[in-house]
């Protein structure tokens, strides 16, 4: 008998959209792992220092980004995350948030990413959807949980 255990990655992004305080609307989309979101991976795996980590998560009104591109399609915000492993005893698992503020990027958000870097940077996942409406005085909570299987 040939024992076969392949490692598999994927990720889900849910995204609360928060008016005065309360959650108005909730969304979930799963993603797509970009080649570099891979090679992230098995840098990581494989201790190479030469790797930023994942740092930043961006938000767009663009679509039809595909596994070999590193940036979104049209990006409008890029805000700072935080991360946190194993949680709810799933060590196989990182969970990435964001918060997207009141007041920047109005309008009809329609894609999303993450990357390492404040600018520009390298994309490790990407997510396309059908326009979530940012008003002015809305903010989104952003969490992307990534799941090595």
């Amino acid at each position: 008998m040939k024992i076969q255990d392949i490692a598999k990655s994927s990720g889900v992004l849910r995204i609360k959209k928060v008016i005065n305080n309360e959650v108005v609307s909730s969304y979930e989309f799963t993603n797509l792992i970009t080649t570099y979101g891979k090679t992230h991976i098995a840098n990581a795996l494989s201790s190479v220092a030469l790797y930023n980590p994942m740092s930043q998560m961006a938000i767009g009104e663009g679509s039809g980004q595909t596994a070999s591109d590193t940036t979104l399609d049209n990006e409008t915000d890029r805000q700072p995350l935080t991360r946190a492993q194993g949680v709810g005893g799933n060590a196989n698992t990182v969970i990435y948030t964001a918060v997207m503020p009141e007041g920047v990027a109005t309008g009809n958000i329609t894609e999303a990413g993450i990357f390492n870097a404040a600018i520009l940077g390298d994309m490790m996942c990407y997510t396309s959807f059908t326009a979530i409406v940012k008003e002015v005085n809305a903010s989104l909570l952003m969490e992307w949980t990534i799941t090595i299987t």
